[in-house]
């Protein structure tokens, strides 16, 4: 390809530990929401100096995140246009990122080549005695779930199962 990234084959694919992140800007909730709830079904490792959990941040992040099939790849804020490093670095190593951020993403990148993260995010508003968020689609969540800047990730957080389901199934990278 024009990159000069080698594709890699099954067997390497398929020996590559589940998915990583490196942050040192602890400021993003949204992020920081999707990595508290992705690590509590599988394991991510993180090697930024924020919410490290493999001993000490690491000193090349291109060859730590090439062990890894997907890499959380959000943004630290979320304005049209605005892409950094963070989705480019793990097609350099053939891993897949779960990217969040930039609305407008796919001018510059296939959809098909990572995973996207929607920009739509709500503040739950509990109502007396509720135990978590409503049902989506019920009149309850009509009516509490609000547009806001992102408190609250409700749709990020409800697509992690089809997050995993669908990490589980991709065979190789981008």
């Amino acid at each position: 390809n024009k990159m000069g990234i080698k594709p890699i084959s099954e067997e390497e694919w398929s020996k590559r530990k589940f998915c990583c992140m490196v942050v040192s800007n602890g400021k993003s909730r949204i992020r920081n929401s999707f990595y508290n709830f992705l690590s509590r079904k599988e394991k991510i490792d993180s090697g930024g100096k924020y919410l490290n959990n493999v001993g000490a941040p690491v000193q090349d992040k291109l060859e730590f995140i090439k062990n890894y099939k997907f890499v959380i790849s959000f943004e630290n804020s979320s304005y049209n246009g605005y892409t950094t490093e963070k989705i480019l670095e793990p097609f350099l190593t053939n891993s897949i990122p779960v990217y969040w951020g930039n609305r407008l993403v796919a001018i510059d990148f296939n959809l098909n080549s990572f995973l996207n993260q929607k920009n739509t995010f709500f503040k739950y508003k509990p109502q007396a005695g509720a135990a978590g968020p409503p049902r989506r689609g019920s009149r309850a969540s009509r009516i509490s779930l609000t547009r806001s800047g992102g408190a609250f990730p409700i749709p990020v957080l409800r697509s992690v199962p089809t997050i995993i389901r669908t990490m589980r199934r991709r065979k190789l990278s981008p």
